[in-house]
């Protein structure tokens, strides 16, 4: 039996064929989530990646550049989208409450940077591009104790 399609007459064996090759909406989606759970499951608390940021818009951190996840990546396989919580790294020499100094060789880092904690933002899974390391617990908890105050949660 035939079936007339897209590109003319199909078996109807070739059905299943063909949706294989041109998946439905809902199939592509359902892929997207299984890549981005596969991405969540290698990422960390504290674990140094480079993201693209751009774009941007006024004074926010721009570029492809190392950051600093911050969130729990498990928070976002739960949630609505998969988002976590970054914290953009520059080499960039700056000094006060809201810049954290990493030494090189942290987190896989080349040189010394800075993690700029008032540049604090949640992005999408998908612009982690690179995991480099894991930053040290004493800068991790230098770094939460910045945000409280630019928070204000302290």
């Amino acid at each position: 039996m035939e079936r007339k399609g897209a590109g003319g007459y199909l078996r109807l064996g070739s059905i299943d064929e063909a949706r294989r090759r041109n998946p439905s909406r809902s199939e592509r989606r359902k892929t997207v989530l299984l890549e981005e759970n596969k991405v969540i499951n290698r990422l960390r608390r504290a674990l140094v990646v480079a993201v693209n940021l751009d774009p941007v818009s006024g004074h926010e951190q721009a570029g492809y550049r190392p950051a600093i996840i911050l969130s729990d990546p498990n928070m976002a396989s739960e949630m609505r989208y998969p988002l976590v919580a970054v914290v953009p790294v520059t080499r960039t020499e700056l000094s006060g409450t809201f810049c954290i100094r990493l030494p090189s060789g942290s987190g896989g880092l080349k040189s010394d940077s800075f993690a700029l904690v008032d540049q604090l933002r949640s992005i999408d899974i998908r612009r982690i591009s690179k995991t480099f390391g894991v930053i040290p617990e004493n800068t991790v908890a230098r770094i939460d104790a910045s945000i409280k105050i630019f928070l204000g949660l302290k």
